[in-house]
């Protein structure tokens, strides 16, 4: 198959978008061992309410539209489970923050997969990197 001229994710595009996850995801990594070996418990505290609020993100914009009951279902198990993941971190250590943000992380892939269809406020993903 061959890509279509012009498409968000040909040539040179695709070799910035590789790279600008990649360097993405090397300074996640450095900033949460940074912050992990120099304050622990406050940085557990931050990391989960930061990832708390993200799993409203996507229901607040559901709330605000008419959608199927399956992308509605979809929508909800995906957010409760991230934002109980955030309070079991706080609760029974910081291995659930990593199960959090792995939810988060696919709920994300399906909204930008397509799979699930609920319309976010045009800032959004340019802010978020997607």
């Amino acid at each position: 198959m061959s890509e279509q001229t012009g498409s968000p994710l040909s040539g040179a595009g695709r070799v910035v978008k590789i790279r600008a996850v990649v360097l993405g995801l090397c300074l996640a990594v450095v900033a949460i061992i940074g912050a992990h070996w120099s304050h622990e418990a406050q940085a557990r505290i931050g990391l989960a309410l930061f990832l708390a609020p993200t799993a409203c993100v996507y229901v607040g914009a559901l709330l605000a539209q008419s959608t199927s009951t399956l992308t509605a279902a979809a929508e909800f198990a995906i957010g409760g489970l991230v934002f109980i993941c955030a309070w079991l971190s706080l609760a029974l250590g910081a291995m659930w923050l990593a199960v959090g943000y792995a939810l988060h992380g696919t709920g994300d892939w399906l909204h930008h997969s397509g799979r699930i269809t609920t319309r976010l406020a045009a800032w959004f993903h340019r802010r978020s990197g997607l």
